[in-house]
This record gives C-alpha cells, sequence and structure tokens, in this order.
C-alpha cells in the first residue's frame, strides 16, 4: 500500500472514451445481441442492422423491431447488451501509459457514471484491477448521484487528505470538468480522434472547460510529472 503523503498525485480518470473507445463497447453489445436474436428468434443480420442505426443517430432496438417484424422482447434484448460482458481492452499505449504511472508516487483512481453492472463488467474486461484498487473506483449507480453533481469528487478527495495534487483526466466538456476544476484540480481531457460518443465543444465557460488539451493519452505522464 502506498503512503500517501502531501507529494503523492492523485490521478483520477474518466472511463469510457478516456480509457478506452466507447464505441467498442457499443459494437460488443450488438454482437452480444446478435446472438441472441439468432437463437431467440431465428433472425440472422441484427448486428449490421443495429450498427447503420447507430451511425444515422437512430435507436438501434427500433431499427431491429422493424426489421425482425415480429413480436420480440425489446426488454430482454436491451438488459442482454446492458448486462453482457463486453470484448474490450486497452490500447497498447494506454496500459503502456497506465503501467508508467503505476510505477510512480500516485494513487490512480476512477470516476465513471452509469450503471453498475455495466461500469463493472467494463472495468473487469480492461483488468483495470491492475492498476485501480475497487475502493477507489466510483461508479454514477452505486453512489446515487452523476459528475453533474459533487458527491463523486468528493468522495475521491476524502479518501486522501493529505494529498495536495489532484487530476482529472477525461473527455467529455459537458460533465468531466466542472467539479475538478471547482475544487481546485488539474483538469486534462484526452482530444477527439473522431470515435468519441459525444462530441467535444470547447466554447463553454471557463469550469466546463479542461484546462490542459492532449491529443494521445500517452502524454499524461509528462503533463503530470514533468
Amino acid at each position: 500500500m502506498l503512503d500517501v503523503t502531501s507529494k503523492t498525485k492523485i490521478i483520477v480518470f474518466d472511463l469510457d472514451d478516456t480509457l478506452y473507445k466507447e464505441v467498442d463497447f457499443v459494437l460488443s453489445g450488438y454482437r452480444a445481441v446478435d446472438a441472441r436474436v439468432k437463437a431467440d428468434y431465428n433472425f440472422d443480420g441484427a448486428f449490421e442492422i443495429m450498427r447503420q442505426a447507430f451511425e444515422a443517430h437512430e435507436n438501434p432496438f427500433d431499427a431491429l423491431e422493424k426489421a425482425i417484424d415480429g413480436n420480440i422482447d425489446t426488454k430482454a434484448l436491451v438488459e442482454t447488451y446492458r448486462n453482457h460482458m463486453p470484448d474490450i481492452a486497452l490500447s497498447r499505449t494506454t496500459e503502456l501509459t497506465l503501467d508508467n504511472l503505476a510505477g510512480e508516487d500516485a494513487v490512480l483512481c476512477l470516476i465513471t457514471d452509469g450503471r453498475s453492472i455495466t461500469q463493472r463488467n467494463k472495468i473487469a474486461a480492461l483488468k483495470l484491477n491492475r492498476y485501480i484498487l475497487d475502493e477507489n473506483i466510483t461508479i454514477s449507480e452505486e453512489i446515487g448521484a452523476e459528475k453533474t453533481e459533487r458527491r463523486a469528487f468528493d468522495i475521491i478527495a476524502k479518501k486522501f487528505p493529505q494529498a495536495k495534487q489532484f487530476y482529472y483526466i477525461g473527455d467529455n466538456t459537458a460533465k468531466d470538468f466542472f467539479w475538478p476544476n471547482r475544487m481546485k484540480w488539474t483538469t486534462i481531457c484526452i482530444e477527439d480522434n473522431g470515435q468519441n460518443i459525444h462530441k467535444q465543444k470547447f466554447d463553454g465557460d471557463r469550469m466546463h472547460n479542461p484546462q490542459i488539451i492532449i491529443s494521445n493519452f500517452y502524454e499524461v505522464p509528462y503533463i503530470i510529472f514533468q
């Protein structure tokens, strides 16, 4: 266990579109639904129907129900999507960067919005327990508050009263940076490479904008330990 001092850096990550690309989870979920639709309704092609609807910014489940044109249990298919164990992985760059950070005088933490089972399955699939202790993971459904509220950030801050340097690394300019900025943490945004689910807007007020924008995850240690 790391002895946290005033010099220890508390590095807090968002999950989706920060540590991995959320579109990978989406497509993994469509494959899980596709397998269930084949088994339950003897229907082929669900994955492609859902993918095309997603790319057209339409509801994939509505598109699937229309294509099957039958009495399907859409609620059960949505649960299959949300609860499946996703086929996702950290990129080599992200993995090497986390390896680097884990070797420093730092504590790695996670704050993420979402359903408990969905986010826990992502965390397991990405093997994030190699870097982040479970006690340092905060999921909105589990605490009853999303990142638009201060609670998740306070939970992390109160765990490390000795620490003076907190960092939040995220991607969503609508909600990732407001409270960390208010709490005088250093906020770092991973710039969208065109694959993000939520598009970034940097024309908002100062509190919603990140202090630092980087184009690649591997830049994180250079910013924090420069």
